[in-house]
C-alpha cells in the first residue's frame, strides 16, 4: 500500500512538472511576441520619422524576424546598412545604425524583464541564465537559457 502511495505520488509530481513546463513554454512565447510587438512599434516610428517607405509593412516583417531568436532584427539591418554605406550615398545609413542600436538596446533591456515577468522568474534571473548559456553554448545558448528558466521554475512549482 504505502509503495502505491509512493507511485502515485510521483506520478502526480510528474504530470505536474510537465503540466508547468508547457505552461512555461507557451508563456516564453507569450514574452517573445510582446517584444516582438516593441520592436514593431520602435521600428514602425523610426521607419516613418526616417521617411523610408511603407515603415509599417517593414517593421512588421522585421518584428517577424525580431522573434526569432539570434537572428534577431539585425537580419535586415545590417545588410541594409551595409549597402547603404558602400553603393547609395548618402546618411540614411546613420538613421539605420542609431534605429538598429535603438532596436537592440531596447530589445536586450527589456527581454529580461518581460521574458521574467511572464515565466515566473526574477529579472535579473533569467539575464544571468541567459548570458551563461550564451557564455557556455555559444548562439544556442540564447533558447537554453530561458528554457532553463522554465525547467527551474516548473520544478519549483511542481514540489
Amino acid at each position: 500500500m504505502n509503495k502505491e502511495n509512493t507511485h502515485k505520488e510521483k506520478t502526480f509530481v510528474r504530470q505536474d512538472f510537465l503540466k508547468n513546463t508547457i505552461s512555461g513554454i507557451k508563456k516564453f512565447i507569450v514574452a517573445q511576441v510582446k517584444l516582438s510587438a516593441i520592436t514593431f512599434l520602435i521600428a514602425a516610428i523610426g521607419l516613418d520619422f526616417i521617411g523610408i517607405s511603407s515603415p509599417f509593412l517593414k517593421a512588421f516583417f522585421i518584428a517577424l524576424l525580431d522573434f526569432i531568436p539570434v537572428i534577431g532584427a539585425g537580419i535586415v539591418f545590417v545588410p541594409w546598412i551595409v549597402f547603404d554605406a558602400l553603393w547609395a550615398g548618402g546618411n540614411l545609413w546613420l538613421y539605420l545604425t542609431g534605429l538598429y542600436l535603438i532596436l537592440l538596446l531596447a530589445r536586450q533591456a527589456m527581454e529580461p524583464f518581460i521574458v521574467g515577468q511572464e515565466i515566473g522568474l526574477r529579472p535579473l534571473y533569467t539575464f544571468g541564465l541567459t548570458l551563461a548559456s550564451v557564455l557556455a553554448f555559444g548562439p544556442i545558448g540564447v533558447f537554453i537559457g530561458p528554457l532553463a528558466g522554465i525547467v527551474i521554475v516548473a520544478v519549483k512549482k511542481s514540489k
